[in-house]
C-alpha cells in the first residue's frame, strides 16, 4: 500500500494544479490490449496476456468475501474495480479515494497480496461519509501506520508467517525492537519496509486476540470508534497538539484502558516470554562482533567452487569484482577478503566467467516504460577486466539466474504468468544474435503454478566449472495455501526427476555437500535445513532462529547468509556441528484468511486464535485443496472479454484557500468523471473569490490511453503580469484576466539510465485587464504552440538533470502579440563522504524576445529565494516567506533575461530523529546552506553585471510526514550583498517521496 496516501493532503493544500490522482501506475495502456473478468462483486480489469491471474485475483477476493463481510461487519454496496499491471512492479495499493484495487504484479500475482489489500478497502468501508468511497480522507490521517498496515498483515500475512514470526523473534531475543515512534514511518522507503510491516502485522494481531476476548464484535466496534473521534466535533480537541487526544488512542484505551505505546509495549513483554520458552537452533555466537570483513550492507552475489567461495562485491571504479573470502576456524565468520578474479562492468548483474564461453546478464534501455527487458551477452577479457562483446540473445521479461553446462547456456525467466527454465545449445553460438527459435524451454508452468530456481551442482573439468545438475521448485497457490515439488534437470542430458519431497515445506533454496543434500525452507514461524538424500528422502531436519536469507556449500561445510538488524552477515557452518532432529511434516505458512478458507464460516477471534504465531502447530494438509483460479469461472459474468469504457463520479471536495490576487478563495474540487480502468479524467473546480468576486474555473481531460499522454485544459483564471511602478512611490501588482484552452502531449522515452521525457502543445487564450492598466500586451486573443525538453539520469551516485523550454506566440498567429520564449536549467547533486552531506548546482537561464507593444509587461523575474505569488503559475509545494528583516531574498528583480548559478550544500544534523508529534513523525533535522548568483535585466539597455546580486543564506529544517506525505518547516537568515540580513521561512510538502 506504499504511496496510496500521499496524496490526501493536497486536497487541504494545493491548487487544482497540483493534483495527481490517480496515482496510477505511471505506464499509458498504450497499444497494449486489456480484458476483464468480472462478478457481481468484483469487475478485473486485466492485461489480455494475464487471463490466468485475472481468474485468481477473483477467486481469491470472492471466496474471502463473505468471511471478510461478517468479519467488518459491512459490505460494500456496488462492485470494486481491481486494475492490474502486468508490466510495472511498484507496490500495489488500495485507492480510497477511487475506491479501487490497483495492483502490479508483472503477471505473477499472489493470493495473500490480494487479501491484503483487501483488507484495506473492507477497513476504509468503515471511514466514508457522505461523500462516498473519497470521504476517507478525512478521516485516514487520523489512522497510525502501524494500525493501517497491521491489520491488512494481521489478516492477510502478505510478508508471510515465517518473515513475521522470524522478525518478531529476532527482535524480542535481542531487544531490537522499532520505537513505537518508527511504526508510524512505514513508506519511506529506507529499508524498513518488512521490518516494519512484519512488526505492525504482529502487533495488530495481538490487539485483535486481546479484544476478542473482550468482545465478540471487536474489529468493527473498534473501528466505528475511530470513526467517531475523527467526526468534527471532537476537532477541538483532536487538532490540538498540546492534548493527549487521538482517535486511535482514545479508541483503543476504551477497551483496554491503554493507548497504543502502552499496549505496544505490553506486547514486546509478551513477545520477549514467549521466544525465550521456544528457542531454537542458533547459528550465530553471541560473542560474534560485526566487522569489516563480515558485515555487508545488503547480501552479496556469491559463487563456490572446490577450493573456496568467492563474492561480488562493487569497486570504486564501477566494476563487480569477484573476492575470495576465509573464515575463521571459530565463529564461521569471514575474516578476511582478497581481490581474486577479473572486474566485471557493474551493468552485468548476473555471469559465467568460469565455462567455455564467459556470459553475462544485462538490462536493456527501453524506448518505453514496458515489461523489462534483458540480453544474454558473450564477455570478452580485455586485460584486467571482462566487457560486452557481443548479443547472444534477447528476452522479454525477468531473467534472474543464468549457467553453463557442458552442451548449452541456460537461464530462469518469467514472463507474464510464465516461469521457466530455458538453453540453448553452445553450437547454436556459431552465429549471433542466436535465433529466438533456438531456445528450448523444457521446465515451463503458467500461474497458479511458479517456478523458482533453487541452485546447482557444479563440476571441475580441466580448471573449467560447469553446472551439471539444476534444482528448481514449482509453487501452486490454493485458498488453502500453497502446495510445493522439488525437481532436478540435468541441462546435458535433458533428464527432469522429480523428488520425494513434503508439499506442505516452502523450499527457499538447495544445495549439495558431499552425497547429500539440503534445503532452506520455510515454515509457520522459522526457517529449518531439511538434510535429504538424492532422492528427496528427509534425513533429519534444524529448525532455525536466525533471520536465513541464503544457502550454499563449499566441500561439506554449509555456507548460510543470515539478515541482521541492519545488514548481513555469510557464516560457514562445518559438517561437524550440524546436529540434526528428527524428520518431521513441515508446519505451511498460515493465516486467518488462509484458517477461513479452510473452516468456512469462523469468526475472526477463532480464526486469529488458530493463525497465532504463539498457538500449537500443526501440520496441515491442503492436497485436496485446488488450485487457485480454478473456480473463478462459477461466479463469472464475464471472462477474458475486450474491456468496457465504464465512467463514473469519484469526488467533489470543499476548498478554502489563497490562490487569488486579492485573497481567499471558496469553492469545489472535485474529480466528476473517471473511467474504471482511469485512462480517463476529469478533473474539474469552481473557486470563487471573497474579494474579487471572480469565478477562477478550470476543467481539464488527462487521458493516458495512449502513448503519449494527452491533456486537455479550459479554464479561466487570474495570470499575474509583474508590477506596475508608479511615478509617486506606489506599486501595483498588474493581473490579466485570462479564458482559454490549453492542449499538451507528454511522451517519455526510457534509455538506461537516463530518462528522456518530450511535451509539445498548445495555449489559446483571450486576455484582458484584471487589475492595472490596458498596457503591453495585456489584451487580445493569444496562440502560444509551446514544447519542452527533458534529460534525466543518475551515474556513480550523482543525479542530475538538464531541460529546455519554449514557448512561442508568432505574428502570424496573433494579432496583438508577437514574442517567444526560450529557457534552460541544468541540476547535479552528489553525496559527499562526510557528514553524510550532499552538494547541489544548479544553473539557469531563460530569456524573452519580442517588440514591445506585442510583448507582455512580465517577461521573466528573478528572486534569490524561491516564494509564492498568486498568479504566477507556481505551486505550494516549496517556498520561503518573509519573517522580519528589510532584506532583499523574496524581492523579485524584473527583465527580458535571466539568469543564476547556485551552490547547495546540506547535512542532517540529527539524521534519524525517530519522533513523534501529535500526527507527524519527524525523522530528520537537516541544516542547509546556499549561495547563489543571479539576476534579471534588460538586454541592450541595461549591464547584465549590474543587474547581478550575490546572495547566502543559512536554515534549519524539521522533515516530517505522515503516511508517504512528507513535509518540511523551518527558519532561515540570509543577506543579499550588499545589504541588510533577513530571517525567512522554509515551508513545503512532496507528495510522492
Amino acid at each position: 500500500m506504499y504511496k496510496k496516501l500521499a496524496i490526501y493532503m493536497c486536497f487541504f493544500v494545493s491548487s487544482t494544479n497540483s493534483l495527481s490522482l490517480p496515482i496510477g501506475f505511471g505506464v499509458p495502456q498504450g497499444d497494449r490490449e486489456y480484458h476483464q473478468t468480472t462478478n457481481p462483486n468484483f469487475l478485473i480489469y486485466h492485461d489480455a496476456s494475464t487471463s490466468h491471474e485475472a481468474k485468481m485475483i477473483l477467486e481469491s477476493l470472492e471466496a474471502a468475501r463473505p468471511t471478510m463481510d461478517s468479519w467488518f461487519d459491512i459490505s460494500r454496496k456496488t462492485p470494486m474495480p481491481v486494475i492490474s499491471s502486468a508490466i510495472t512492479a511498484n507496490a500495489s495499493f488500495s485507492n480510497f479515494i477511487t475506491g479501487a484495487m490497483e495492483l502490479q504484479t508483472l503477471g505473477q500475482g499472489q493470493r495473500d497480496l490480494f487479501w491484503h489489500e483487501y483488507t484495506h478497502m473492507m477497513m476504509f468501508l468503515h471511514l466514508e461519509n457522505f461523500m462516498g468511497h473519497a470521504g476517507s480522507i478525512f478521516h485516514v490521517p487520523w489512522m497510525p501506520a502501524w494500525f493501517l498496515e497491521g491489520l491488512a498483515e494481521a489478516l492477510s500475512v502478505s510478508t508471510a508467517s515465517d518473515r513475521q514470526a522470524t522478525i518478531e523473534r529476532k527482535q524480542a531475543l535481542h531487544d531490537k525492537w522499532p520505537t513505537y515512534d518508527r511504526l508510524h514511518s512505514l513508506y519511506s522507503g529506507n529499508g524498513f519496509f518488512e521490518q516494519g510491516y512484519s512488526t505492525s502485522g504482529a502487533f495488530v494481531a495481538w490487539i485483535l486476540r486481546k479484544g476478542y476476548e473482550k468482545e465478540q464484535n471487536f474489529l468493527p466496534l473498534l473501528l466505528r470508534r475511530f470513526y467517531k473521534y475523527t467526526l468534527p466535533i471532537y476537532y477541538p480537541i483532536s487538532m490540538t497538539p498540546i492534548t493527549d487526544f487521538l482517535p486511535m488512542d482514545d479508541a483503543l484505551k476504551d477497551f483496554f484502558g491503554k493507548n497504543g505505546k502502552e499496549l505496544y509495549k505490553e506486547y514486546k513483554e509478551e513477545a520477549k516470554k514467549h521466544w525465550e520458552k521456544h528457542r531454537s537452533v542458533s547459528l550465530m555466537s553471541p560473542n560474534a562482533k560485526k566487522t569489516q570483513w563480515n558485515y555487508f550492507n545488503r547480501l552479496p552475489s556469491t559463487r563456490t567452487y572446490s577450493n573456496g567461495v568467492n563474492i561480488f562485491q562493487e569497486d570504486t571504479t564501477g566494476y563487480i569484482r569477484e573476492v575470495e573470502v576465509y573464515f575463521d576456524s571459530t565463529t564461521g565468520l569471514v575474516n578476511n577478503r582478497m581481490p581474486s578474479a577479473k572486474l566485471i562492468q557493474k551493468s552485468v548483474f548476473e555471469s559465467s566467467t568460469r565455462g567455455d564461453i564467459p556470459i553475462g546478464l544485462v538490462t536493456v534501455p527501453q524506448l518505453k516504460n514496458g515489461l523489462p527487458k534483458y540480453q544474454i551477452v558473450q564477455l570478452k577479457i580485455n586485460e584486467d577486466h571482462f566487457d560486452m562483446d557481443s548479443i547472444i540473445i534477447e528476452r522479454e521479461g525477468q531473467v534472474t539466474k543464468l549457467g553453463e553446462s557442458q552442451s548449452n547456456i541456460f537461464w530462469h525467466e518469467y514472463l507474464y504468468e510464465l516461469s521457466q527454465i530455458c538453453y540453448i545449445a553452445k553450437s547454436d553460438l556459431s552465429k549471433l544474435p542466436v535465433n529466438p527459435n533456438a531456445v528450448h524451454c523444457p521446465v515451463s508452468e503458467t500461474l497458479p503454478r511458479t517456478v523458482e530456481f533453487m541452485g546447482r551442482d557444479s563440476e571441475e573439468s580441466e580448471s573449467k566449472f560447469y553446472s551439471t545438475r539444476v534444482w528448481y521448485a514449482v509453487h501452486e497457490q490454493t485458498l488453502q495455501g500453497d502446495r510445493h515439488e522439488l525437481w532436478e534437470w540435468n541441462p546435458d542430458s535433458g533428464e527432469i526427476t522429480q523428488l520425494n519431497f513434503d508439499s506442505r515445506a516452502y523450499p527457499l533454496a538447495l544445495t549439495k555437500t558431499a552425497n547429500t543434500r539440503w534445503v532452506l525452507i520455510a515454515e509457520r514461524t522459522q526457517r529449518s535445513l531439511l538434510k535429504i538424500q538424492a532422492n528427496g528422502e528427509c534425513l533429519g531436519i534444524v529448525p532455525l532462529e536466525d533471520d536465513v536469507a541464503f544457502l550454499s556449500s563449499v566441500n561439506n561445510d554449509l555456507l548460510i547468509g543470515i539478515a541482521l538488524n541492519d545488514g548481513f552477515t555469510l557464516r560457514k557452518w562445518k559438517k561437524e556441528e550440524q546436529t540434526l532432529q528428527a524428520c518431521r511434516k513441515a508446519i505451511p505458512h498460515i493465516s486467518p484468511l488462509i484458517v477461513a478458507m479452510r473452516s468456512p464460516g469462523i469468526d475472526l477471534g477463532s480464526a486469529l486464535k488458530k493463525a497465532s504465531l504463539w498457538a500449537h502447530e500443526s501440520s496441515i494438509s491442503n492436497d485436496s485443496a485446488k488450485p487457485l483460479g480454478s473456480e473463478a469461472e462459477k461466479t463469472a459474468i464475464s471472462n477474458n472479454q475486450a474491456a468496457e469504457w465504464q465512467p463514473r463520479p469519484i469526488f467533489a471536495f470543499p476548498w478554502i484557500g489563497a490562490n487569488d490576487a486579492l485573497g481567499y478563495q471558496l469553492g469545489v474540487m472535485s474529480v466528476p468523471l473517471m473511467d474504471h480502468m482511469q485512462n480517463e479524467t476529469v478533473y474539474a473546480s469552481v473557486l470563487y473569490g471573497l474579494q474579487s468576486k471572480y469565478p477562477n474555473t478550470e476543467i481539464s481531460l488527462i487521458s493516458t490511453r495512449f502513448w503519449p499522454q494527452l491533456t486537455l485544459s479550459l479554464y479561466r483564471r487570474q495570470a499575474w503580469n509583474g508590477y506596475l511602478y508608479f511615478s509617486n512611490g506606489s506599486v501595483l501588482s498588474d493581473y490579466i484576466d485570462e479564458k482559454g484552452a490549453r492542449f499538451a502531449a507528454t511522451t517519455i522515452f526510457y534509455f538506461s539510465p537516463m530518462t528522456v521525457s518530450f511535451s509539445t502543445g498548445l495555449l489559446a487564450a483571450r486576455r484582458d485587464p484584471y487589475i492595472g492598466p490596458r498596457i503591453f500586451a495585456s489584451d487580445g486573443n493569444l496562440y502560444q504552440p509551446f514544447a519542452a525538453l527533458g534529460f534525466s539520469g543518475t551515474a556513480k551516485k550523482i543525479a542530475w538533470n538538464f531541460s529546455l523550454s519554449s514557448q512561442v506566440a508568432p505574428a502570424a498567429w496573433n494579432r496583438n502579440y508577437d514574442f517567444n520564449v526560450l529557457g534552460a536549467q541544468f541540476n547535479v547533486k552528489r553525496p559527499l563522504p562526510f557528514l553524510s552531506s550532499n552538494l547541489g548546482l544548479q544553473l539557469e537561464a531563460a530569456r524573452t524576445r519580442g517588440k514591445g507593444d506585442k510583448t507582455p509587461l512580465l517577461r521573466q523575474f528573478y528572486t534569490p529565494l524561491k516564494t509564492f505569488i498568486p498568479g504566477s503559475g507556481a505551486g505550494y509545494t516549496q517556498n520561503s516567506y518573509p519573517l522580519f528583516g528589510l532584506g532583499r531574498l523574496l524581492q523579485a528583480r524584473f527583465g527580458d533575461t535571466k539568469a543564476r548559478a547556485e551552490l547547495d550544500w546540506d547535512f542532517p544534523v540529527i539524521k534519524d530523529w525517530d519522533k513523534l508529534y501529535w500526527i507527524m513523525y519527524f525523522y530528520e533535522l537537516r541544516f542547509s546552506a546556499f549561495v547563489n548568483y543571479g539576476g534579471a535585466w534588460y538586454q541592450g539597455y541595461q549591464n547584465p553585471r549590474s543587474q547581478m546580486v550575490l546572495a547566502h543564506g543559512y536554515s534549519m529544517d524539521m522533515l516530517f510526514e505522515n503516511k508517504g506525505v512528507h513535509f518540511n518547516l523551518g527558519v532561515g537568515i540570509g543577506q543579499v550583498r550588499p545589504g541588510a540580513g533577513q530571517v525567512f521561512l522554509n515551508a513545503g510538502f512532496d507528495l510522492m517521496l
